[in-house]
């Protein structure tokens, strides 16, 4: 069996993060997705490298889920 679940997070929810997140990004681009780790208090996952060179998200790459999901 087969679940997916996808939320469409809108900026309401995390806009009062982005000046904080514009700060740590790596690219201007990324900030939406730092603002909303830190509205919602999680880690991204990512593979990119840039992402990781920041203290103040965790960020995990896809083997180091797969190491947590064993």
């Amino acid at each position: 069996m087969r679940i997916e679940r996808i939320t469409i997070a809108d900026s309401s929810e995390y806009g009062g993060f982005l000046e904080n997140a514009k700060a740590i990004a790596p690219h201007s681009g990324d900030a939406p997705y730092f603002a909303l780790a830190m509205a919602r208090n999680c880690p991204i996952w990512s593979n990119e490298k840039s992402f990781k060179r920041q203290k103040r998200i965790k960020v995990h790459s896809t083997s180091e889920l797969a190491l947590l999901m064993k």
